[in-house]
């Protein structure tokens, strides 16, 4: 489905036209808002990417991607296997740190957009990062990146902003509880597929 397709809905749902450009303009924004609130709400395999790129001998560092929001796992290969790199919160990261050192990163932080690592890099290696995205740069021609289930949450949120740029409160306030409501329902369903469902005693 297209984002101009969901915009039309929108557009249509709260009473607009859909010849009304001006409008079409300003519920685009409204989509980009509730796109960026959107990884807040609700964890679902669509905000998740992986990346594994090339960092130099002797790095300690790297940038993280434009998109990114919060890593779920970090890696190096070694092999061709996934070996991990721990995290460590800033404090106890920083008494690792070992600038004269160099080898296998054992540990990393994250300091505003840059992965550090505990020890330069004792060769190039190849850091694996999987992390939630960020995915509210949208245009009007981009097709939508989700799953169908993600679409009525997204144009309730999107009702959301729209209310209450028009200040009526009471109907914000609604659309916001059904977009809530559902991004529940899919973020138990994303628990289930990363731990499985109960075992019911027979």
């Amino acid at each position: 489905m297209l984002i101009s397709e969901i915009i039309s809905e929108v557009v249509s749902e709260v009473g607009g036209d859909s010849a009304d450009s001006a409008l079409s303009t300003k519920i685009l924004g409204y989509v980009k808002s509730a796109l960026r609130r959107l990884p807040k709400e609700v964890r679902n395999r669509c905000l998740i990417t992986i990346l594994e790129q090339s960092v130099a001998d002797q790095a300690a560092s790297l940038t993280l991607p434009t998109d990114f929001i919060d890593e779920r796992d970090v890696w190096y290969l070694s092999e061709g296997k996934r070996q991990p790199i721990d995290f460590l919160e800033r404090s106890r990261f920083n008494d690792k740190v070992n600038t004269n050192s160099s080898g296998t990163p054992a540990y990393y932080s994250i300091y505003a957009k840059t992965m550090e690592f505990d020890k330069k890099l004792g060769g190039a290696y190849t850091i694996g990062i999987e992390y939630f995205k960020s995915v509210w740069n949208v245009l009007t021609t981009d097709t939508f990146f989700g799953f169908d289930d993600l679409i009525e949450p997204l144009k309730d949120l999107v009702k959301f902003y729209y209310y209450t740029y028009a200040e009526d409160k009471n109907t914000a306030a609604g659309f916001l509880a059904l977009a809530k409501a559902s991004l529940g329902d899919i973020d138990s369903d994303f628990m289930v597929e990363e731990q499985g469902g109960y075992v019911e005693e027979a």
